[in-house]
């Protein structure tokens, strides 16, 4: 029986084989990825998150190509959303002289501002801590983990949870469709 099959059958033993295996490959490849050895270590540990959150879905085959390609996807997801806070950092700081906010723009981040804070609140309080830590905070997962003496998996599981709930909530306010593309060993349309 290969990794990948003893992982969709919930053997935490073959994870962590993988785990001991991959991890310092994987890790050198996200830094070809990201901008720093911390965010490559977050990225791999998504990665390693999201195989076995969807350890039911894979078919037998590679279980590193399949954890490389959910690490690159988990990496440039990380990139993705830096530009994306950046480039809105920088608009609303003003300091994008192209872009000024009708008022349109301004009741729709005032409002999705008000609906975002109140779906924060909603919450489980170290699930919310979590998020505010790693989001506003700029902390990696592994800071998380030392600053609020918990695993790194559970940090990890907590974002997860976190984006669920706030996916959930502002369900209305979001652009992107719940479905991705399909591709390799996955039977899902998701990677994670």
């Amino acid at each position: 029986m290969d990794i990948l099959e003893r992982i969709s059958r919930g053997d935490e033993g073959a994870l962590g084989e993988l785990l001991e295996d991959c991890w310092d490959p994987l890790v050198r490849h996200l830094m070809t990825v990201v901008p720093s050895p911390d965010q490559a270590k977050d990225a791999a540990q998504e990665a390693f998150v999201r195989l076995w959150a969807g350890r039911d879905r894979w078919r037998p085959g590679s279980a590193q190509g399949l954890l490389f390609r959910l690490g690159r996807n988990a990496a440039l997801d990380m990139v993705r959303k830096e530009k994306v806070r950046s480039r809105w950092a920088h608009r609303w700081a003003g300091e994008d002289p192209e872009y000024s906010p009708s008022p349109a723009d301004e009741a729709i981040a005032a409002d999705f501002t008000r609906r975002f804070q109140g779906a924060l609140r909603e919450l489980p309080p170290r699930r919310r801590e979590v998020f505010e830590l790693v989001r506003f905070a700029g902390f990696s997962y592994s800071e998380v983990a030392v600053a609020m003496d918990l695993s790194s998996q559970t940090v990890a599981n907590q974002m997860t949870l976190a984006h669920r709930d706030l996916r959930r909530l502002l369900g209305d306010f979001l652009s992107e469709p719940a479905t991705g593309s399909s591709s390799g060993g996955e039977r899902s349309s998701r990677d994670g």
